[in-house]
């Protein structure tokens, strides 16, 4: 600011308003939205979650032409488009995990039961479409993409078609070979000393333990026990 410019100064506000003629006065939150404390219970959680999820499920599409499943990207309203038109893998194998994991708390509390099943085959649709593409022919995989797909196959409520349990032990092995042999993380790719960062090998951590739950595929244990051994000792030392 110049020396013969305007005076400034910063200081906080609040907002305080009379919903009714009888009703006491309240403090507005973020959003101008009066939200008693009273009222945050776990219906209200559920049907925050709900509501996330039925927005999440509104950005699936299918394409006319080739009669794929795909993800709308972010909606500007600004703009009235949406920017970018489409998800990429990795937002779509993020929307897929966060679909499945509420559809199966939804299932386990007989909340909407059967939307939820529906729902939880229409993400397997874009599972079926787009996991693959995380595995490259001789390329690593895409870490947290892969481990999300793989979260989403092993934890879904819908029973897997013979070509999504492929798809599944697919992933599994690929990211198990990533698994330093002698401990210390998880590597960037096969034959490659650089490790992940920590955030991302404990996603991939959660996807094994998943995927070793699952099958109780003998190779799993042994690698993945080094790995959170380490995740869990650079942890204690912050």
């Amino acid at each position: 600011a110049r020396v013969d410019g305007p005076k400034l100064q910063r200081f906080e506000v609040i907002h305080l308003v009379r919903p009714g003629a009888a009703q006491p006065v309240r403090q507005l939150i973020r959003g101008n939205v009066i939200l008693p404390r009273q009222v945050i219970d776990s219906r209200t959680v559920a049907g925050l979650a709900e509501r996330v999820a039925r927005h999440l499920d509104q950005h699936i599409t299918t394409d006319p032409r080739t009669g794929n499943e795909l993800v709308r990207g972010t909606y500007q309203p600004s703009l009235q488009r949406y920017a970018p038109k489409w998800a990429d893998n990795r937002e779509i194998a993020l929307l897929s995990y966060a679909l499945t994991r509420h559809a199966t708390v939804a299932i386990d509390a007989d909340l909407g039961g059967e939307t939820k099943q529906a729902r939880a085959k229409r993400v397997l649709r874009l599972v079926d479409q787009h996991a693959a593409d995380t595995i490259p022919e001789n390329l690593a995989p895409k870490h947290l993409t892969a481990a999300f797909y793989l979260l989403t196959l092993c934890e879904t409520p819908a029973r897997l078609t013979p070509d999504q349990l492929i798809i599944r032990d697919r992933l599994g092995k690929a990211l198990l070979e990533l698994a330093h042999p002698e401990g210390g993380g998880f590597r960037v790719e096969p034959g490659n000393d650089e490790r992940l960062p920590r955030a991302s090998a404990a996603v991939v951590a959660a996807a094994l333990a998943a995927y070793y739950e699952n099958t109780r595929s003998k190779s799993v244990p042994e690698p993945l026990w080094k790995v959170l051994t380490d995740l869990f000792s650079a942890n204690a030392n912050q």
